[in-house]
């Protein structure tokens, strides 16, 4: 069987969405002020979105549902993200993206919960938890700003379900329609070095200008072979391993650039 177009699954449930949309935010998130962009020179980038890897089957019924999950540190995916977003950053006037050794274990609590119990008016990222790990950083390397990537987590835009989605994964639906798909769910804030707190914040995505539900909708996902997103993470062949890996590695290459010019859109920096 085919994998599920994914157009068609963001269409079937888009008028859902739109309409929790509009409850929500009513307008497309705005770029940074000229005078907090312009004072913007030093930049860094950290990744923490790629550390966790999940295998999602949403069944007929809750009884029918799979969900697995794996550390892919080793994949090094979190350091080829940095390395894609700091080559869209330095071609936006007047940044240098400075390089230098962070703690992946400080910065990895930005996708600790915003309050006491999973529920979406908590789910993050939680950006005041990097605080002293933010000011430390950028006080060691002399940076004006941090770029930080974090997981975020959303309803089941893609199969309408109870279900919730996020970060990094495989998102497979079935029987009938199928879906089989491989997703990132993420955020990205533009962090103050001088308060440690959000200047901006997106999510990854290739549309930012638009309302939070449509924008959330255009994360990049890429179509897997059904009989790959049902076969259970242990019994990965090393093939199946590294076409995961290698689309992984590639899926937001499309999304970065849109979603960092929407951060400086109205900044008029000069070199």
């Amino acid at each position: 069987m085919k994998p599920f177009p994914v157009h068609r699954a963001l269409g079937k449930f888009g008028i859902t969405s739109l309409v929790l949309a509009m409850a929500g935010c009513a307008t497309a998130p705005a770029p940074i002020a000229p005078e907090a962009a312009n004072r913007i020179h030093r930049v860094a980038v950290i990744s923490s979105t790629a550390k966790l890897f999940t295998r999602q089957y949403v069944g007929l019924t809750v009884f029918g549902n799979e969900r697995e999950e794996i550390d892919i540190s080793d994949w090094k995916i979190d350091q080829q993200y940095e390395g894609q977003l700091a080559a869209e950053l330095e071609k936006l006037p007047g940044l240098t993206v400075v390089k230098a050794p962070y703690s992946v274990e400080a910065f990895f609590h930005v996708n600790d919960l915003n309050g006491p119990w999973d529920a979406p008016a908590f789910w993050g990222p939680n950006w005041e938890a990097i605080g002293p790990a933010t000011r430390s950083y950028c006080s060691e390397n002399k940076l004006d700003a941090l770029l930080v990537v974090a997981k975020a987590k959303t309803s089941d835009f893609l199969g309408g379900t109870n279900q919730v989605i996020g970060g990094t994964g495989i998102y497979v639906r079935g029987p009938g329609n199928q879906i089989s798909v491989m997703h990132l769910i993420s955020s990205v804030a533009l962090l103050d070095c001088t308060n440690a707190k959000p200047l901006a914040i997106r999510t990854v995505a290739t549309n930012q200008q638009a309302l939070p539900g449509a924008i959330v909708r255009s994360a990049p996902p890429v179509n897997l072979p059904v009989n790959l997103s049902r076969t259970p993470i242990p019994q990965w062949s090393p093939e199946q391993r590294q076409h995961i890996k290698s689309e992984l590695s590639t899926l937001p290459t499309s999304t970065w650039g849109t979603t960092l010019r929407s951060m400086f859109a109205s900044s008029a920096k000069q070199p």
